[in-house]
C-alpha cells in the first residue's frame, strides 16, 4: 500500500512539528518531497470538472424552466387583470402546454 510511501513519513512530519514547532535540516527533503507531490492523479480532477459542468448545466436548465413559468403566469395575471378592467378582450388562447412545445425538453441538450 501507501502507507511506508505517504502516510508514515506525513504523519512522522506532522507529529515532530507538534512537539517541537520545527522540521530539522535532515528531514527537509522529506518535507518537501511531501509539499511538490500530487498523490491524486490528474484524471480524478478531469472528471470532478466534468460532472461540476453537468450540475451547472442542470441548475441553469431548471432555473430557465422556472424563469419560463414565472414570466407565463405574469403574462397571464396581467391579461386576467386587463380582462377584468375591460370586458372586451378575449381570453388569452395560449395555454400553458402550448408554451411548453417551446421548451426544450429533457432529452434534449440544454443551450445558455
Amino acid at each position: 500500500g501507501y502507507g511506508a510511501t505517504w502516510a508514515g513519513p506525513a504523519a512522522s512530519l506532522i507529529i515532530q512539528k507538534y512537539l517541537t514547532d520545527t522540521i530539522p535540516k535532515n528531514r527537509k527533503a522529506v518535507e518537501q518531497k511531501m509539499f511538490k507531490s500530487k498523490v491524486i492523479p490528474s484524471y480524478i480532477y478531469i472528471l470532478d470538472s466534468l460532472q461540476k459542468q453537468k450540475d451547472r448545466a442542470i441548475q441553469a436548465r431548471k432555473k430557465f424552466v422556472a424563469d419560463s413559468i414565472k414570466r407565463f403566469n405574469v403574462i397571464r395575471d396581467s391579461l386576467m387583470k386587463s380582462k377584468s378592467q375591460t370586458q372586451h378582450i378575449k381570453k388569452p388562447t395560449t395555454t400553458f402546454k402550448q408554451l411548453q412545445a417551446y421548451l426544450p425538453r429533457r432529452n434534449e441538450q440544454f443551450r445558455y
